[in-house]
C-alpha cells in the first residue's frame, strides 16, 4: 500500500470520527434540552421570580 493511499484512508477516517462526534454531541444536546424544558416540576401556571423559585 502506498503512502498516499494510507494518508487518504487516515484523513477519511479522521473526518468520519469528527463528524460522528459532532452529530452525537448535537443529538445529545437536543435531547438534554428537551428534557430540561419538559421538567415535571414545571407547572403551566407557575411563575418564577429572580431567584428561580416558583409561586402559584
Amino acid at each position: 500500500m502506498s503512502g498516499t493511499t494510507m494518508l487518504v484512508i487516515a484523513l477519511v477516517g479522521l473526518l468520519v470520527v469528527t463528524f460522528g462526534g459532532l452529530a452525537l454531541a448535537v443529538g445529545l444536546g437536543l435531547l438534554t434540552g428537551r428534557r430540561r424544558h419538559r421538567s415535571p416540576t414545571d407547572e403551566p401556571g407557575a411563575a418564577s421570580d429572580s431567584t428561580g423559585t416558583t409561586s402559584t
